[in-house]
């Protein structure tokens, strides 16, 4: 299991799910990145609904980027959310599960 950046960096937490229509990170990643440094690096536009996406760099110098893992459209756009690392990589740790998609959603993803 990953740490987390800790909360002894000195910014301000940026809020990862934008609005009711976003799942955005899981509790896992926002654990992960709770304290860093964060950059908007893009906007993901899906339907009625924007999510920002951010580069997040910790105080012990390891970066992660925010990428959409999934949406769900109807009736109401869902965004998952999930970090990579460096190397760009995915971060296991990050990554919804279809189960957990599948309660936001109340539908069935596959595995």
């Amino acid at each position: 299991m990953l740490s987390s950046c800790g909360n002894n960096a000195t910014t301000t937490e940026v809020s990862m799910a934008q609005g009711d229509s976003s799942a955005g990170l899981n509790a896992a990643a926002r654990g992960l990145v709770k304290g860093a440094a964060f950059k908007l690096i893009a906007t993901h536009k899906e339907h009625t609904i924007a999510h920002d996406l951010y580069r997040f760099r910790c105080h012990d110098g390891r970066e992660f980027t925010e990428f959409v893992q999934a949406e769900y459209n109807a009736p109401n756009p869902i965004i998952f959310c999930a970090l990579r690392d460096s190397a760009g990589k995915d971060v296991p740790e990050t990554l919804w599960t279809a189960k957990e998609m599948s309660d936001i959603c109340g539908v069935r993803y596959a595995s």
